[in-house]
């Protein structure tokens, strides 16, 4: 059996000589992320068969993923001490990959993903630090408007800078209303150990008061990965002068920069892509079929007749064998629903979803007893406690049958924040589920009934 170990700062070493090795331009791999979001990915690491494998949790939730192996030759080989040790936790194998990863996948056996939220926005450096031309113009703008107008200075962040900077993404937080927790303990966990991290990072005062503060770390021979960066905005172009200022700043062996993912946060994206990415990392999450896997899609297509691709993007993203309630007749899975955990105004929210009863097996009581199922799974909670049920009916016969579970016809509108088709890969997407669509064919229909279990 794979033994991991949680991640501490000894493994620094091993795991950034194995990202350097692979060449990887993922933030994902870059160790100060995965030391500093420890309290939510809880992530651990083992050395197998030569490589190196990192094993986290995906949201802070019950479900397991393996980062790309990380070590030389065809990392195939792990797949079933990966898939034993996902046993042992009751989840499927599910893998983060690169392009590269996915291409050595025999990909019918696999249900892959490839979610544009989590993709990285890679630059370079010189783009950054020079802004040239017409497509920076806005960009050398903002810069020249706050260099012309404040009395400004930009050094080197180091550990007497770490109580200002925190200062400063405390007031970040309260113009904006948000208290995200886990952000700041990641934040002050990481400034807490910036040299043993060997952080590099500036900070920007006005009149000696410090208005911006950012920093990353080296992730590839060539690409420095920037983990934060906040600004105070009562300063106009406090954001494009500690950008550029960090740019500059950096070794001259830098030719890219890697400033992260948008998760799917509109404004963010915009941002993002205002400074001209020349590439992107795309992130793909595989899930390794088997038979209930396989006996699901075949359900959903027959059902619903969308295409086994479609199917294979929700069961990469968000299939757990302990939220998905089926039940088989004839050697054959006739009814099934799943829950997807959400975050709505209801608080914590089981998004009951795809229940569907093969035809020719309707009026056996099958709904009744996998939708009885979810709900006694929702009433327990899943990594935490659920708030409410809602689910989506398409017709009113549909809302008879909930409403006898419960559920009120409260109309509550739901928004899955997609905009586009949803093609693999697809751009031009917005929201934190933007490859796959959840809601019903119209997003006007996205009303749904609730169940509320709080109260």
């Amino acid at each position: 059996m794979t033994e991991f170990e949680q991640i501490e700062l000894r493994h620094r070493a091993q795991i950034e000589s194995a990202v350097l090795r692979a060449g990887l331009r993922s933030c994902d791999l870059a160790f100060a992320n995965i030391f500093g979001w420890q309290h939510v990915y809880a992530s651990r690491v083992a050395q197998c068969e030569g490589a190196i494998v990192l094993k986290y949790r995906i949201d802070g939730t019950p479900r397991v993923a393996y980062m790309e192996p990380l070590g030389d030759g065809d990392w195939q080989c792990l797949v079933p001490q990966l898939w034993a040790d996902a046993a042992c936790e009751g989840q499927p194998l599910r893998l983060l990959l690169s392009e590269q990863g996915v291409e050595l996948l025999a990909t019918e056996e696999w249900a892959v993903d490839c979610n544009r939220d989590a993709w990285d926005y890679i630059y370079r450096r010189e783009d950054l630090a020079q802004l040239p031309g017409g497509d920076f113009k806005s960009k050398r703008n903002h810069f020249a408007r706050f260099v012309n107008r404040y009395n400004y200075r930009f050094e080197p962040l180091s550990a007497v800078h770490i109580e200002e900077c925190l200062r400063v993404d405390a007031e970040w937080r309260e113009r904006r209303g948000t208290n995200d927790a886990m952000e700041s303990v990641a934040l002050r966990r990481v400034l807490g150990h910036f040299e043993e991290l060997g952080l590099l990072g500036g900070v920007l005062r006005v009149d000696e008061r410090v208005v911006a503060f950012t920093f990353g770390s080296m992730l590839t021979a060539d690409t420095f990965c920037t983990h934060f960066e906040k600004a105070d905005t009562d300063y106009d172009g406090a954001y494009a002068a500690i950008n550029r200022f960090m740019a500059e700043s950096l070794p001259e062996s830098v030719t890219y920069v890697n400033r992260e993912e948008d998760l799917g946060v509109e404004g963010l994206r915009r941002a993002k892509l205002s400074y001209r990415p020349t590439m992107m990392f795309r992130k793909y999450a595989a899930l390794k079929l088997d038979d209930r896997t396989r006996g699901i899609r075949a359900l959903w297509c027959r059902v619903f007749g969308d295409e086994p691709r479609w199917v294979n993007r929700f069961l990469a993203r968000f299939y757990d064998p302990r939220l998905s309630f089926t039940r088989s007749c004839d050697g054959r899975i006739v009814a099934m629903a799943h829950i997807v955990p959400l975050v709505t105004e209801l608080g914590r929210t089981a998004y009951l979803y795809a229940v569907a009863v093969d035809e020719l097996y309707r009026g056996r009581g099958f709904a009744r007893e996998v939708i009885s199922e979810a709900l006694a799974c929702a009433r327990q909670g899943w990594g935490g406690a659920f708030d409410a049920v809602c689910v989506i009916p398409a017709t009113d016969e549909l809302k008879s049958l909930y409403a006898k579970f419960g559920f009120a016809d409260e109309q509550f509108e739901m928004s899955f924040g997609t905009n586009g088709d949803d093609s693999l890969g697809a751009e031009g997407f917005v929201g934190r589920h933007s490859t796959f669509d959840l809601g019903a064919d119209s997003a006007t229909d996205n009303r749904a009934m609730v169940l509320r279990l709080a109260e």
